[in-house]
């Protein structure tokens, strides 16, 4: 049954392989700042692939659960404590954003030669 979905899955989007499965990797995180990193990284997708505009509002993140009380399966207060609490995690993630933008900015002005 799931060959069949797969099958028809990767006709109707002209792909192969299986649906679930990708160009995934375990990454050894043996520093703070990559651990960071990667965190924004996961956060930051949806605007990097167009889901979104702003990656704060994807309701599919973990970014505004870590910043909710309710009931979670997530290691909040890890993270939290990793980010020294609410407002630092905030300014993490915009900092990063705007160091990103900066960077791709930076980078298409390099590849358009201006």
């Amino acid at each position: 049954m799931f060959n069949s979905h797969a099958q028809t899955v990767n006709a109707l989007m002209g792909r192969t392989g299986g649906l679930f499965e990708g160009p995934f990797h375990r990454e050894w995180v043996d520093q703070d700042t990559y651990f960071s990193q990667l965190v924004f990284y996961m956060h930051s997708n949806p605007l990097k692939h167009g889901f979104v505009s702003d990656f704060t509002t994807y309701p599919h993140s973990s970014y505004q659960s870590h910043l909710l009380t309710k009931p979670t399966l997530l290691k909040r207060q890890f993270i939290l404590d990793w980010f020294d609490g609410h407002p630092s995690y905030i300014d993490f993630h915009a900092g990063m954003t705007r160091e990103t933008l900066s960077l791709a900015h930076a980078t298409t002005i390099r590849i358009c030669g201006h």
